[in-house]
């Protein structure tokens, strides 16, 4: 779920903090409020898998650096119990500039750079992941550990020609992680690779497969892997179906046509399928029928017990509620869909798929009305657009020329 609180919440803590006007006890106390406020709503919303461990100060990526112990020489000794010096990372110090900060994939969210040295060494520090995974059980929430793997974490890193040599150190803090975690209660944990979904090279998807042996023969929890932001190619997916995770999460909004080999690839072994149907990156309703499509095509090649479904990524990249928005155009309003209203979606397409469809009634009179209003329809545009041709396409002059030109300009 988005971190930053409905009322911003958080950032004003923040801010608070790092002017030197609040101590680490004021700004942790809204950060636990907050991620007891967010397993509410979604419990409250009918969800059954919640996640823990995904709540950032500043940025996951960066949680999960400091979590390792894969921190630049360049800050000196550190004390990875002080977010003072967390933060130096991130915003930098008086001797030092701050991590480089780039988008996470093709998103608005950003993220910080991890800088990896030759000889790299890493040291586990697991609280991030199990101290909410505890703050959950006393709320007698059941959490689902999320953590950034380890080939997404090298992969995303720089200062390395070759990453991926340091898997062989950083899988045994991983396994260490995943006993840690399961010693505090996980019986699932989440293993985000969603570099997986890019063009992976037959050395780098054996690498990837090398560390998941690895991470499954060390741990007692069911490992399941998600991926997002993009399809699996042939390849990968085939890979993952011979290692064979507990569950596979997909993104379906940004990759559909996944679907249909997935079911192939996952017929004949226990692997459950999550089923990415509702978009995390916009704030528009969802097709219902595409979505249900969708789960009726899973159920159908591997019964109930073995679908999920979720949002295609995280919720991390919409607002809280669209309640809140009082100047929407009364027309436009009803097809807005943030978080709250996500979630809801989520619950009326495990209704619709159990007790029929005719249950969508209203959702697919919204899309319809989206679909044939005037503030989506222009006849001028549609007409300009339906008259391009794929000379449009073409650029007058190729790129090595154009560059030139356009930096003199």
């Amino acid at each position: 779920l988005p971190r930053i609180g409905p009322d911003r919440e958080l950032k004003f803590a923040l801010e608070s903090f790092c002017a030197g006007k609040t101590d680490e006890e004021a700004l942790a106390t809204p950060a636990r409020g907050l991620r007891a406020a967010h397993w509410r709503r979604a419990h409250d919303a009918g969800i059954t898998v919640l996640p823990c461990g995904d709540f950032s100060f500043y940025d996951h990526v960066l949680d999960t650096a400091w979590a390792l112990g894969a921190i630049p020489s360049r800050f000196g000794e550190v004390d990875r119990d002080s977010l003072g010096d967390y933060f130096g990372l991130a915003r930098g110090t008086a001797e030092e500039r701050p991590l480089e900060m780039t988008k996470w994939f093709d998103t608005n969210y950003h993220y910080l750079v991890p800088e990896l040295e030759s000889g790299q060494g890493f040291e586990l520090r697991a609280e991030h992941w199990t101290a909410p995974l505890r703050e959950a059980a006393e709320l007698g929430i059941a959490a689902r550990p999320v953590v950034l793997g380890p080939l997404s974490f090298l992969l995303l890193s720089k200062r390395l020609d070759q990453p991926l040599d340091l898997l062989k150190r950083l899988v045994p803090i991983y396994a260490q992680l995943l006993a840690e975690l399961s010693a505090a209660g996980a019986t699932e944990i989440q293993i985000d690779e969603p570099c997986l979904a890019l063009d992976r090279s037959r050395e780098e998807l054996d690498a990837f497969a090398g560390a998941w042996h690895g991470l499954s023969a060390a741990s007692e929890a069911d490992l399941c892997l998600a991926t997002y932001f993009a399809g699996l190619d042939p390849a990968a997916l085939n890979l993952i179906a011979r290692l064979a995770p507990a569950e596979l999460h997909l993104d379906l909004i940004r990759a559909p046509e996944q679907l249909a080999p997935a079911l192939v690839a996952l017929r004949d072994i226990t692997t459950k399928l999550s089923l990415g149907v509702i978009d995390g990156r916009n704030v528009w309703v969802a097709d219902p029928d595409l979505a249900l499509d969708r789960i009726d095509a899973a159920l159908a090649a591997l019964g109930s017990d073995r679908v999920t479904i979720a949002p295609s990524c995280s919720l991390l990249h919409v607002p809280y509620s669209a309640s809140k928005e009082s100047g929407i155009n009364p027309e436009v309003r009803p097809w807005v869909a943030f978080c709250a209203e996500k979630l809801e979606e989520l619950g009326s397409l495990r209704e619709a798929s159990a007790r029929g469809s005719e249950l969508l009634a209203a959702a697919r009179a919204t899309i319809s009305a989206r679909r044939t209003s005037t503030h989506t329809n222009d006849p001028v545009v549609r007409e300009r657009v339906g008259a391009l041709g794929a000379s449009d396409y073409d650029r007058p002059a190729p790129f090595d020329e154009r560059r030139p030109r356009q930096a003199e300009r």
